[in-house]
């Protein structure tokens, strides 16, 4: 017989894989919907609010992500992003704070994603750099670029207790 406590953590585990996945495609509404089935199932998991505040960027609610992302637990094995998706928000709004934000994200974090965002919101024109080898017909500027919210959370190891 299977284990029905590694059934749940499967299923928990590809539904947030599931909103991950719709958030990317610009599916917010179904990413909407499945965070409040895995809610259903993982009550007391804080860091869900990780992606109410990537789906609040995605629609532009800058405001809303950041107060989101600020009462998110300093500990979770992800802050690294969270603190990175504060300083985009911070960024897209025109806070001041952003910068300290993302030195602080290069400072304390050893995660690529989290690292990377940091980087181009720093030194765009690091990453423009980078992205001359790409063409683009899209005229592209010195200021920080706002970097594309297309990160995979499925793997998010707290989401899968």
């Amino acid at each position: 017989m299977i284990d029905s406590s590694l059934q749940r953590k499967d299923f928990v585990s590809g539904l947030v894989g599931l909103v991950s996945l719709a958030v990317d495609r610009e599916r917010l509404d179904d990413a909407e919907a499945l965070l409040g089935a895995v809610r259903q199932l993982r009550p007391k998991v804080a860091q869900l609010d990780f992606f109410e505040a990537w789906i609040a960027m995605k629609r532009g609610h800058w405001t809303d992500a950041m107060r989101t992302l600020r009462g998110l637990d300093a500990t979770a094995p992800e802050w690294a992003m969270a603190k990175a998706f504060l300083a985009y928000c911070q960024f897209a709004t025109g806070d001041a704070a952003w910068r300290a934000t993302a030195e602080e994200v290069l400072q304390t974090s050893t995660h690529a994603e989290a690292l990377d965002m940091a980087r181009t919101l720093l030194n765009p024109e690091e990453a423009q750099a980078q992205d001359e080898s790409q063409p683009s017909a899209d005229d592209r500027s010195v200021e920080p670029a706002v970097v594309p919210l297309s990160i995979d959370l499925s793997q998010m190891a707290y989401m899968r207790a």
